[in-house]
């Protein structure tokens, strides 16, 4: 985007500034990774898929999660870790 300027003296002068407005490329790649991510959430075993569920999207916390399906805290705790992993690796392997 640019802009002109004119001082005092008669002088114009050219500013160009950036763009604020996202590519269409990259506002593409931005959906076809949420689409990637919200497919890779669905498969993720019932066992971690809950758990993250619950503290990611419901913001519940762990003790409450734990509380609610019946596990400990540090089961939720590596069971969100493992799905967070998972879906890492799926995003990993679409950038690359």
């Amino acid at each position: 985007m640019r802009r002109f300027f004119e001082f005092g003296s008669g002088q114009e002068y050219e500013l160009e500034t950036a763009d604020e407005t996202p590519d269409q490329s990259s506002d593409l790649e931005s959906r076809q990774l949420l689409s990637l991510m919200e497919e890779k959430i669905a498969t993720l075993p019932h066992s971690l898929r809950e758990p993250f569920v619950l503290v990611t999207f419901d913001e519940r916390s762990q003790a409450e999660t734990a509380a609610l399906l019946g596990i400990s805290e540090k089961a939720v705790e590596s069971r969100i870790y493992r799905a967070r992993n998972k879906l890492r690796d799926a995003a990993k392997n679409f950038e690359g």
